[in-house]
């Protein structure tokens, strides 16, 4: 089975092509398999994508398994990655753009910009949605919004909301200061997060500006999380803390985000990179 190594921001995938390589006989295994860092291609996740069973309006369907074999309802990174290998892979042209199928909806991508190595590519990920229900999240019907919340002793302020996947923003005086490692999978394992949960702690430190970093349920700390910062733009917008446009700093460079307005999407520009082809000897 012939595969793809890419990343966006140095959140790292394997692509497999599920038309031309086959659907895999168990997915999550694969993933567990692939994404090892020691003893597989390592990655933070497997995509697969489809495009002949897909509708006619559909340009691609991605399905983005963790690297512990949980299944990933979407992944901002990931998107881009896709469509960059529908370019160069898929025999696409960038044309006006593409309409690519997740697990959480219809997204849209587009190729921005083309600099040698690096492409940028423009997406959606969706509109935000914040009752604790849909997060979900244990307690009262209503946002969570500069919300108190307990964990390891620690009293962490917190704005929760569904956007392609359930987050938890923790807002912070230092990120790099946050013991991620620890703090991380208390939080996305906390039962006031029955289905797990994204976490970013986040600093800002500027008007348009904020650094972050990113602990991915099923992956652990990554370079960087799109969903999650799309997350933090809409968390800072809610908790009046940032504007609709900003900056995201992360390990793994800069994404640029914005939330034109409360029912529109959220709109995520970054980099999608090439890393590799290779074939794998298990399916």
């Amino acid at each position: 089975m012939r595969f793809t190594k890419m990343h966006g921001a140095g959140n790292d995938f394997v692509l497999i092509d599920g038309d031309h390589g086959g659907m895999p006989a168990d997915a999550s295994r694969l993933a567990r398999r692939v994404c090892a860092r020691r003893d597989g291609v390592g990655a933070d996740g497997l995509v697969i994508m489809e495009r002949k069973a897909t509708p006619v309006d559909v340009d691609a369907r991605m399905v983005v398994w963790n690297a512990d074999g949980s299944r990933a309802d979407m992944c901002g990174n990931a998107l881009r990655c896709v469509a960059r290998w529908l370019v160069e892979f898929g025999g696409s042209d960038r044309g006006p753009g593409f309409r690519i199928a997740t697990d959480s909806g219809v997204q849209k991508a587009t190729i921005t910009d083309v600099a040698g190595e690096t492409w940028r590519v423009a997406t959606t990920v969706g509109v935000p949605e914040f009752d604790r229900a849909t997060i979900p999240m244990v307690g009262p019907s209503g946002v969570v919004v500069n919300e108190p919340f307990e964990v390891d002793g620690r009293t962490l302020t917190i704005t929760a909301l569904r956007l392609g996947n359930p987050h938890c923003v923790v807002w912070t005086e230092d990120v790099g200061a946050v013991p991620v490692d620890r703090l991380g999978p208390l939080i996305e394992t906390h039962p006031a997060f029955p289905a797990r949960v994204n976490v970013e702690f986040v600093q800002v430190i500027a008007a348009d500006r904020v650094r972050q970093r990113t602990w991915e349920r099923g992956c652990g700390e990554t370079s960087a999380c799109g969903t999650g910062a799309a997350a933090v733009c809409v968390a800072g917008v809610v908790a009046d803390r940032t504007p609709r446009a900003i900056t995201v700093g992360l390990r793994g460079g800069d994404l640029d985000l914005s939330w034109p307005s409360d029912d529109a999407e959220v709109r995520l520009t970054g980099p999608a990179h090439f890393v590799l082809e290779g074939t794998l000897p298990w399916r």
